[in-house]
């Protein structure tokens, strides 16, 4: 590994690995094989065998906790290290544009290969002020965009009209739609243009969402289920729905129950139990209780883990 990238028997102080799984991946597609760096402490990540060129990689790091040139190192590093084998998309926005644009145009520098670009916290612009916000930081560099909206972090909703007019934009190429809005996310896959997709950005709605037309999943759980994850998403490509609803709802415990506290203190607990050394998590995030573990654990403990252990 490159320097700065930790291997596996280290301590990551605070950073933890996330994969995307997403199907049939466009040939021509800007993000295609790519690892997300975004901002939710640093990676930790593991390279899995492609089959079909169905899923992507994700490497995300919990980056509101870290300076700037933490991030631009992570995102130099990272990209250094998988080379032209994958794409990185860095997150580099928040509720700062000016620092936003700052941020998106240094990680072009270093070579990243898109920009994740989430709904901004706290301030809840209207959707006017969303999509001025992404349109300008979109012009401010030439590489592509995924949009976030994860409504359950940032108290703000971007709603249909709004993502399908960034979706418009030539370098905007898709979302990661976390609002759990059924109806908000099949409409949007409903009318978005050819060449803007939409991923799901929870792990228990990667079926369905799929199933009207979704473009795969940014997924916690692949951490340690991915191929599982993946051979449900193939299932669904395969028309095998009965298939994969059995897969999904096999899942579907281990699903809800890295998220019965915030994400991602129980992803990285139940990496680390699995004897992948990632670290602690760094506050204001900080590791669970026995209360949880105590629940958690048995529900684990039904699933084999797909990550490579040493």
């Amino acid at each position: 590994m490159s320097k700065g990238i930790p291997n596996r028997n280290e301590d990551f102080s605070g950073w933890y690995n996330e994969l995307i799984k997403k199907a049939e991946l466009a040939e021509n597609s800007p993000i295609r094989g790519c690892m997300v760096i975004k901002p939710l402490g640093y990676a930790i990540w593991e390279n899995m065998p492609d089959i079909k060129q169905t899923y992507l990689k994700k490497a995300a790091a919990v980056l509101p906790k870290d300076s700037d040139e933490e991030k631009i190192q992570l995102f130099a590093e990272i990209k250094e290290e998988v080379g032209n084998t994958a794409s990185v998309i860095a997150g580099t926005t928040d509720n700062n544009h000016r620092k936003s644009i700052e941020l998106s145009q240094e990680a072009e520098r270093v070579g990243v290969d898109g920009l994740l670009l989430t709904v901004p916290a706290y301030n809840k612009p209207p959707q006017e002020g969303l999509y001025q916000n992404f349109k300008a930081i979109s012009e401010a560099t030439s590489l592509p965009g995924l949009l976030y909206n994860v409504p359950s972090r940032t108290s703000l909703n971007m709603d249909v009209d709004t993502t399908l007019r960034l979706a418009e934009i030539d370098s905007i190429v898709g979302v990661k739609e976390a609002s759990s809005d059924y109806g908000q996310i099949t409409r949007i896959i409903d009318g978005a243009p050819d060449g803007f997709d939409v991923w799901s950005g929870n792990d228990d709605e990667t079926f369905p969402i799929m199933c009207v037309g979704g473009y795969g999943i940014v997924s916690v759980a692949s951490n340690l289920y991915g191929n599982q994850i993946k051979n449900m998403m193939g299932q669904i490509l395969e028309g095998n729905i009965e298939e994969a609803a059995n897969t999904h709802k096999r899942l579907l415990p281990i699903f809800n129950a890295l998220f019965w506290v915030t994400n991602p203190i129980p992803i990285k607990y139940a990496v680390n139990r699995a004897g992948f050394n990632a670290g602690k998590n760094r506050l204001p995030l900080c590791d669970p209780d026995e209360a949880f573990t105590s629940k958690f654990d048995p529900v684990m403990d039904n699933y084999e883990v797909d990550l490579p252990i040493d």
